[in-house]
């Protein structure tokens, strides 16, 4: 059984995180904010272009390849996190 401690290690550990690192990065809700914005004033633009349906097939096949690329790297950093985690966790079992 997990003593509760742990938990609370966890907790102290993530707290304290530095502002470099990826995950405080992350958790920023102006910049996320600010790309959304961002987004969708190019995306208002996108759709305001005299394009040809080749051209907006080009585009959109473009942007799809883009979004996977962005799932898989997400994947990768979620499967580091989680290795992460499950190593600080086995560290701190250790610690009573």
């Amino acid at each position: 059984m997990i003593n509760a401690d742990i938990f609370d290690s966890i907790y102290n550990y993530l707290e304290d995180c530095p502002e470099d690192n990826l995950s405080c990065h992350l958790a920023d809700d102006r910049r996320y904010q600010n790309a959304l914005s961002a987004e969708r004033t190019l995306a208002e633009q996108y759709q305001s272009l005299d394009l040809t349906e080749e051209q907006r097939s080009v585009i959109d096949k473009w942007v799809d390849s883009m979004q996977a690329t962005n799932a898989a790297h997400s994947m990768v950093l979620f499967r580091l996190g989680m290795q992460s985690c499950f190593s600080l966790l086995m560290q701190l079992s250790g610690q009573k």
